[in-house]
């Protein structure tokens, strides 16, 4: 309280935040599932199954313990447009994705547009894909306390007096780029994969809340996927993932496998999997476990991160 109480403390606290934030960058929302980071980190992987069309809908919430939990909703649509080459096919599709996370209500909006297309070679498969999107941001200091607030009559902040943060906006919208690669090979009547590349946020964007000229970091991500037939039963398939934006890094690797056990004319399969979220120079900070129920014609996933 004492400390609260000298004079210009507000101001050093707000240079001090201000000097943090000219070089901290926000970070992309991510999914930790097979089915979803992919997608989200790479447009070529869209399309990924030989259907009319594919619909997928992801819900993550986390944190709840401290406070306001941070929750994150995203819906995927893709449909292939199919050619007179037999070799050629297009693809389109609308992802959208939202999430809300603290007190300050920052709530993030996501429409992307991909498109792209595949090509076949014999037993290649090479695809290449371009993602169009449209990011909306909006924060709510309502609730919130600053240090200009501190009340010395009551002892306790008031958010009724002038928090002084006279420079900070409200919402941002900025258009994002990002394009991606893949290469699927077939080694054998047991064994194929799927490797990509993608660079996201390529124009980079100015992203922020203050009168600056703070930038989205442009990223780098690499997907792997393979899937080994070693039984009539059980499919395995290990799975990568990396992901760096400039300091930033995630590493999601592990491995899923296809239970095809069940005599029902429901359920298709079911895939229970395992993934470790790390980083090549960071510790391990979650464990991903979890299942894939697959009908013949559905989906269902679930998860539980262990921090």
């Amino acid at each position: 309280r004492d400390l609260v109480r000298s004079r210009g403390l507000g101001d050093v606290y707000k240079r001090q935040l201000m000097s943090f934030a000219s070089f901290s960058y926000s970070q992309d929302v991510h999914f930790s599932q097979s089915l979803a980071s992919p997608v989200q980190n790479n447009p070529s992987f869209n399309n990924e199954a030989d259907i009319r069309f594919s619909l997928m809908s992801v819900f993550r919430r986390q944190w709840a313990a401290i406070g306001v939990p941070f929750e994150t909703n995203a819906l995927y649509f893709n449909a292939p447009v199919y050619t007179h080459e037999e070799n050629l096919v297009f693809y389109a599709g609308l992802n959208y994705t939202n999430d809300k996370s603290g007190d300050s209500k920052l709530t993030m909006n996501q429409m992307v547009l991909n498109t792209g297309a595949t090509y076949q070679m014999d037993l290649n498969t090479f695809g290449f894909a371009v993602s169009n999107g449209f990011i909306s941001k909006s924060s709510n200091s309502a609730g919130l306390t600053f240090p200009s607030q501190y009340d010395r009559q009551t002892g306790g902040f008031n958010e009724a007096l002038d928090n002084g943060e006279i420079e900070l906006s409200e919402t941002l919208n900025y258009y994002d780029l990002g394009i991606g690669f893949s290469w699927q090979r077939i080694l054998s009547d047991k064994v194929n994969f799927k490797a990509g590349f993608s660079s996201l946020h390529i124009n980079e964007g100015q992203e922020t809340f203050l009168n600056s000229n703070n930038r989205k970091k442009a990223g780098y991500g690499f997907q792997y996927k393979l899937n080994y037939k070693f039984h009539h039963s059980y499919n395995l398939e290990p799975y990568f993932s990396y992901y760096q934006t400039v300091a930033a890094s995630e590493l999601v690797w592990g491995s899923a496998i296809e239970l095809r056990i069940f005599e029902s004319e429901k359920v298709k399969y079911i895939k229970p999997f395992l993934y470790l979220r790390n980083g090549f120079d960071r510790n391990a900070d979650a464990i991903v476990i979890g299942s894939e129920t697959v009908s013949y014609t559905h989906l269902r996933a679930h998860e539980t991160v262990l921090d």
